[in-house]
């Protein structure tokens, strides 16, 4: 018998994207360099078509490095990456013989998990 207990708080459900300045980004809070290699066009380009406050330095060869400005939306949040908590209870699920997962109330669950845990018990001591 495989039976699977979880607490979970899916992200779907339990969390939303946040903007940087909710989250306390360290990033946008004191800025944040990107160092590329000269020759990674395609992302220097995406960059420069962002409209973000930066200095570009060359002092590698190879290399050419972005500092951004404190105050932006930095490249995580901007791609929707910054979570935050609803605040919403967890779900309490059971899956058994590895089938589909089951949601019950907190208290159900800890009854029947409690059952199965002392005729594992049970079942050890013979």
């Amino acid at each position: 018998m495989a039976t699977q207990w979880e607490i979970i708080s899916p992200p779907a459900t339990h969390y939303r994207e946040a903007r940087c300045w909710e989250v306390d980004c360290p990033q946008y809070l004191r800025g944040w360099q990107t160092i590329l290699p000269r020759t990674d066009i395609q992302n220097i380009a995406y960059i420069k078509s962002l409209r973000l406050r930066y200095r570009e330095e060359k002092n590698d060869p190879l290399l050419v490095t972005f500092f951004f400005e404190p105050g932006q939306e930095c490249f995580a949040g901007r791609l929707g990456q910054h979570k935050l908590s609803l605040s919403r209870p967890p779900l309490f699920t059971v899956s058994r013989h590895y089938g589909q997962r089951t949601r019950l109330e907190w208290e159900r669950w800890i009854n029947d998990m409690d059952r199965d845990l002392r005729a594992l018990k049970n079942e050890r001591e013979g």
